[in-house]
């Protein structure tokens, strides 16, 4: 079954998804949204690495929002990556590049994600479109992502950002999502390709072990076990 994780389908009593079982007669392969659970690894990831928060809005990225007038849009610095991260970002930098080039259609904040990580990566776009930040909640999956790495790139203007104590936890969760999050963001909404793309991501999230063995393995957790998390 391939369902939106709303709580009438993911009722554990009378959802959607538990009456089909029950009519069948059989116990069926849950493949929520692939969104869904990403999001709940990227959550889980930007907790670990930047602290957990109460709070509707995410504190930095606000900050990001009042900030964002004096910033230098030229004055941007990319991630600085670990021997051996060569190939995550290669195999990032094609398939991205690959969506740029032929004019995949993508929404706005797709295709925001998609230049802001070629700019992080080294390559950036020929003209990239600086967006003003805008609605800064968490029911906006990509925000965390997104004022991230602008907030990651713009870590030398000391002016405006001090990122001293958490500049190093900053550019783990960056680069987690670089590598990694945003080319199995882009493919999630190909539900037909969902079973090939969880393969490869578990396959690449046991290759990161090597270089950050804490994200991966809370990043395997949720992709092992999404309903532990959110449903069922």
């Amino acid at each position: 079954m391939s369902f939106d994780t709303t709580s009438v389908n993911t009722g554990r009593f009378r959802g959607v998804c538990v009456l089909l079982e029950n009519l069948v007669g059989r116990e069926l392969l849950w493949l929520a949204c692939r969104h869904h659970v990403l999001k709940l690894m990227l959550a889980k990831v930007f907790t670990m690495c930047c602290g957990p928060s109460s709070s509707p809005e995410i504190r930095s990225s606000s900050d990001l929002r009042h900030l964002w007038g004096g910033i230098i849009h030229q004055n941007f610095r990319g991630l600085e990556f670990l021997p051996g991260t060569e190939s995550f970002r290669k195999a990032s930098l094609e398939f991205l590049t690959e969506i740029v080039s032929t004019k995949s259609q993508v929404r706005d904040d797709y295709q925001e994600l998609i230049e802001l990580t070629l700019i992080v990566l080294g390559k950036p776009p020929e003209n990239v479109h600086w967006r003003a930040p805008g609605p800064i909640h968490r029911a906006r999956w990509m925000a965390k992502l997104l004022y991230a790495i602008k907030i990651f790139l713009f870590r030398d203007q000391r002016e405006a950002f001090n990122l001293t104590k958490k500049e190093a936890q900053l550019q783990r969760f960056v680069q987690f999502g670089a590598l990694l999050h945003t080319t199995a963001w882009t493919t999630a909404p190909r539900a037909a390709d969902a079973p090939v793309g969880d393969l490869k991501l578990w396959m690449d999230l046991i290759r990161y072990l090597s270089f950050d063995h804490e994200i991966s393995v809370a990043a395997q957790k949720v992709l092992r076990e999404p309903s532990v998390v959110s449903f069922r």
